[in-house]
């Protein structure tokens, strides 16, 4: 972990921002045990559009940690509602709360 915190911090020097490192440092931070620091990177990335499809404690399973506070299932509606706005884009259905097709 110390070496990821030294690349972690390299990369914050140089300027590096976007939702795939946020996510990443949301992963890195609850690992960590620092749940505060971990929801607010989660929804950094979330708002700058990192998405994950599902069950977001599931298909990331470092972030199940986070899973009783309510900003974690605020996190996942918005990311179901940017999918859903996605896909209002292109015509297709929603989805409903379990990731199925709402027909």
């Amino acid at each position: 972990m110390f070496l990821v915190d030294r690349h972690v911090a390299s990369l914050i020097d140089q300027g590096v921002e976007n939702f795939f490192f946020s996510g990443n440092r949301a992963v890195h931070l609850a690992l960590l045990g620092d749940k505060e620091a971990a929801l607010t990177q989660l929804q950094l990335a979330v708002d700058n559009g990192w998405l994950v499809f599902g069950s977001l404690a599931e298909a990331v399973p470092a972030l199940a940690v986070l899973a009783d506070d309510p900003r974690f299932a605020e996190t996942e509606t918005r990311m179901l509602e940017t999918f859903n706005a996605d896909r209002a884009i292109v015509g297709l259905p929603p989805f409903n709360a379990d990731y199925q097709v709402e027909l």
